[in-house]
């Protein structure tokens, strides 16, 4: 007790580098990703096609689950054409890219949330360990006076350095 504890701020500075750099990855796959709709609907129809019938009743709708930016909501005419089981193999596969967009946009701002707290850790770390470390100076030398009035423990601004007064 009374020893700081043992934190290596460097390996969390590289952590806080592999989150950066992940995070980038992950967008830049966002980025590719949107570049995918046009070939899920858009397709080229055959003008010499006389049983085409490329009006918006047979656009399909594809269900949702959310409001990523740039899921797809509605396919036309597609690769694997206008004929039912076309439209529902394209409904699929913007399905499934709309998982994908939205599993990634979760994990991005989930890895915004990770780099902010590890910079957090990495700004504060030394300040909050010296503030902890001169509170328990504090009781090591007058434990008496400590027992008598607790918040003389506490160095100026410590409670609201983090919650809790300390990590």
């Amino acid at each position: 007790m009374g020893g700081s504890t043992t934190v290596d701020i460097d390996q969390l500075r590289d952590s806080l580098r592999w989150l950066r750099d992940t995070k980038w990855m992950v967008d830049l796959t966002i980025l590719d990703m949107k570049k995918i709709p046009t070939t899920v609907g858009g397709a080229k129809v055959n003008e010499a096609d006389p049983n085409r019938a490329y009006d918006k009743a047979k656009n399909a709708t594809v269900p949702a689950g959310g409001s990523t930016p740039g899921m797809v909501t509605e396919i036309g005419a597609t690769f694997f054409g206008i004929f039912d089981n076309g439209m529902k193999v394209a409904a699929k596969h913007a399905g499934i890219y709309n998982s994908v967009l939205q599993g990634l946009t979760a994990q991005s701002q989930a890895l915004d949330k990770a780099i902010a707290a590890t910079q957090y850790l990495v700004d504060n770390y030394a300040k909050v360990e010296s503030l902890n470390a001169a509170g328990m100076a504090a009781i090591l030398a007058n434990p008496a006076a400590i027992l008598a009035n607790p918040a003389a423990a506490q160095s100026p601004g410590s409670a609201a350095q983090s919650p809790g007064g300390g990590f």
